[in-house]
């Protein structure tokens, strides 16, 4: 098994090849080849065509066992297996047009950075695994698209709180300036709507995720309205024996309850207990 250098050598990616007569304890060698010194964080890239990943017996269409791939790998599950065990994820899947096989390409770092937030370009493609990185979500260009409780993210390189999610608690659309209460510090802001974008998903998640159970909502007002025989009303009053001073041959009334969370309802009319 080796360890080449990949490409012009600059970037520090390490191919490690020669699968077919190697063992797991080659690979665990190779690996710490490429960690020595420890601090090193280096990516390291492994392609295995459809014969040496299946898990030691050869592809589809083909009979008998590849004596390519030793008894100790076949014995740790194939090199599907001893890759997964040793950190490495499967990126990528092609047709080689050589030989006509499928191939699969395994990458392996140690610390590696998210996709989903701080790029310091717009990617507007794919990424690996389907993540699509913060900043192809476009602008804000004023406050048309936004509402009360939309997850945003601060987008302006320039800001102390770039990179940064919260949810929209204020929408100014006179002068398109919204007030986010940020995620990180519960701290509230406000800013030019422009500053921001819609928040990736994983944010969204992760956010959701830290909220504590909200509790359910609570009536925090009341009022009352006098209901006459033809059907009209009368009123706000504070208490139903304000209704019954101002209004003594009423026999009905409808209340207003305000909630917690603002919303408002309106009751059936009721018939007033009269002494």
């Amino acid at each position: 098994m080796q360890v080449n250098n990949h490409g012009g050598g600059c970037c520090g990616v390490k191919e490690i090849s020669g699968f077919d007569g190697a063992t797991p304890q080659d690979l665990a060698r190779a690996i710490a080849q490429v960690n020595e010194p420890d601090n090193n964080n280096r990516l390291m890239v492994a392609i295995l065509s459809e014969r040496q990943i299946s898990q030691g017996g050869m592809p589809a269409g083909r009979r008998g066992m590849d004596h390519h791939i030793t008894q100790a790998t076949r014995d740790a599950g194939g090199w599907s297996a001893v890759l997964a065990d040793s950190g490495f994820i499967l990126t990528r899947r092609f047709r080689n047009s050589n030989s006509g096989q499928n191939c699969y390409v395994f990458h392996k770092i140690n610390r590696e950075l998210p996709l989903d937030r701080d790029l310091p370009f717009d990617w507007r493609g794919a990424a690996n695994g389907g993540v699509v990185a913060a900043d192809a979500r476009p602008l804000f260009g004023n406050t048309d698209a936004i509402a009360r409780g939309m997850p945003v993210q601060y987008a302006n390189r320039n800001g102390a709180r770039y990179g940064q999610t919260g949810v929209v608690e204020v929408v100014n659309r006179a002068t398109h300036e919204i007030a986010v209460r940020f995620n990180a510090d519960g701290q509230l802001g406000a800013y030019a709507a422009t500053s921001f974008r819609p928040a990736p998903p994983a944010a969204v998640a992760a956010a959701a995720a830290q909220q504590p159970p909200q509790a359910p909502p609570r009536v925090v007002h009341t009022e009352y309205f006098a209901v006459f025989q033809n059907g009209n009303e009368r009123g706000v009053f504070e208490t139903l024996n304000d209704l019954e001073r101002a209004y003594p041959r009423v026999l009905r009334y409808r209340l207003r309850q305000v909630y917690s969370n603002g919303r408002i309802e309106m009751g059936d009319p009721q018939r007033l207990n009269r002494r």
